[in-house]
């Protein structure tokens, strides 16, 4: 068991992009679970996405409490675990008997690893428009919709 928990301990950082719980046992509980690190106030958080139905939770938790809360839905409400990070990915598997089985998948290499992370963890996200907010746009100056100064 402390073999799939240091696992956890090692994914759960600022490389992860997701976690996927599904594979659920008790729809009523909740379909399946999201779980992303974001930066709330310069600190690292897991924000928790629970999908019930139509309806969607969200909750923010440390990580010692994610590695809690992750171990203790594969042990009772769910039966498999998606890790998706920058240097890999991992598939978690629980049995009907309660058995833990890991499965590790390719490792992307150090330059595909190496991503500007700035924007991607934080909690509201820079919207990506076609074009860009608060500059001017030479064709649209062009045109007399907008002043040079933007």
């Amino acid at each position: 068991m402390s073999e799939w928990i240091d696992l956890f301990n090692d994914m759960l950082n600022q490389d992860l992009t997701q976690v996927i719980l599904s594979n659920s046992l008790n729809r009523e509980f909740a379909d399946k679970i999201k779980i992303r690190p974001v930066m709330l106030k310069g600190s690292l958080v897991f924000q928790e996405t629970l999908y019930r139905g139509s309806q969607v939770f969200h909750s923010n938790h440390t990580k010692e409490e994610t590695l809690l809360r992750i171990a203790a839905y594969l042990q009772g409400s769910f039966r498999q675990a998606q890790f998706q990070s920058h240097k890999g990915d991992v598939t978690v598997l629980s049995s009907k008997k309660g058995r833990i089985t890991v499965k590790r998948h390719g490792v992307v290499n150090e330059k595909e690893a190496f991503v500007n992370r700035t924007g991607i963890l934080s909690h509201n996200r820079v919207k990506q428009y076609i074009l860009p907010e608060g500059g001017p746009i030479d064709f649209l100056v062009a045109l007399g919709i907008q002043t040079k100064e933007g």
